[in-house]
């Protein structure tokens, strides 16, 4: 048996020597092999036009619902009288649309009317007996209700006793959402929307931008509404509101689209220690040019940090394209690939790859 492994181990030995007198000491370096740098769809090279969508959100709110208060002041005496000066209801209803006012009269003496002023304006007088009573009328601040003096009665002023006293004022609290908003290059805007999306949903929504009135309308609980960008300035104000009877709230999102000329370029790595580099003596970068827009050239740049290691130019041709990569053309650590377009050349790229 230790004949045997010796016969194995001197035989491999000569096949060693044998395989390196044939390829040379770089044998035991074998390439890396291939690298796929550049997969999926097509990437495009060149300079084109392109649209960039800046978007600004806010939630909003806008009620003009009509809403009523009632205010229940129970029970109460109301009197005047020149020796007796005067007791009198009271009742702030802060901006009310209609106002209305109900009682009981239990018991009067007769002696005066009864008065109902808004805002210090009488609105309703007469002399009451027992019995119910209902009065609707306008807009008001301030309701009172007293009586009128007994005047030469001067022994008793003027009396009403009354029971379940109640004001109900009808009001639109006038909610409004408005914000404030920069935008860069106007010019530049192609288009202008706004996308909504409402939590409250009722009636008819004005929507206005710097003054203008950009929506007027009924919405649907998703809805996009489209502005003339004409009205749009650096400094832009925009405000929600609702008609009467109109309630709204919710998120919306401003969007504004920008067209701008970009240049694109296609940007790949190759990393590489000081080992690797050391084995590396040659290899190549290949791609596929699959679709040609404008014509003109391209050039493959190849930087490690501040230096450039390649730049070559080539004239754009649909198709298969090998480049040998020499070892001066790469460095230890981070090489970067890039190829740019020339002579307003458009194209694309796919499938770019390195052997090394």
């Amino acid at each position: 048996m230790a004949n045997d492994f010796v016969y194995f181990l001197v035989g491999g030995l000569v096949i060693i020597g044998l395989m390196l007198a044939l390829f040379g000491f770089d044998f035991a370096y074998a390439p890396t092999g291939s690298t796929l740098l550049g997969v999926g769809s097509p990437i495009f090279v060149g300079e084109n036009i392109y649209d960039d969508v800046e978007t600004l959100r806010a939630s909003f709110s806008a009620d003009n619902y009509l809403q009523t208060s009632v205010y229940d002041v129970g029970s109460r005496r109301i009197s005047s009288g020149l020796l007796f000066g005067s007791d009198a209801i009271q009742v702030d209803v802060g901006q009310a649309e209609i106002v209305s006012v109900s009682f009981d009269v239990t018991k009067t003496n007769g002696y005066g009317t009864l008065i109902v002023r808004l805002d210090g304006n009488v609105v309703f007088e007469q002399l009451l007996a027992e019995g119910h009573y209902d009065y609707n009328f306008g807009p008001a601040s301030k309701v009172q209700i007293e009586a009128r003096s007994s005047e030469w009665r001067i022994w008793a002023p003027a009396i009403y006793d009354l029971d379940n006293v109640k004001v109900s004022a009808n009001a639109y609290p006038r909610e409004i959402s408005t914000y404030t908003f920069r935008l860069n290059d106007v010019e530049k805007v192609e288009e202008a929307r706004i996308d909504m999306s409402l939590y409250d949903n009722a009636g008819i929504l004005i929507v206005k931008l710097n003054g203008d009135i950009v929506y007027n309308g009924a919405v649907s609980p998703r809805q996009t509404i489209y502005l003339d960008k004409s009205v749009l300035d650096e400094l832009n104000i925009i405000t929600f509101d609702a008609a009467p009877d109109s309630k709204f709230s919710g998120l919306a999102t401003l969007a504004f689209t920008k067209r701008t000329l970009q240049e694109k370029q296609l940007s790949a790595t190759i990393n590489l220690s000081s080992a690797e580099y050391a084995r590396f003596g040659k290899g190549t970068l290949a791609f596929d040019v699959v679709d040609i827009f404008r014509p003109g050239g391209y050039t493959i740049k190849i930087t490690n940090g501040q230096r450039t290691l390649l730049s070559e130019y080539v004239k754009l041709e649909k198709g298969y394209f090998e480049f040998v990569l020499k070892k001066e053309h790469l460095q230890p650590g981070l090489n970067v690939i890039t190829i740019t377009s020339i002579d307003n050349a458009a194209f694309h790229v796919q499938g770019l790859t390195t052997r090394l």
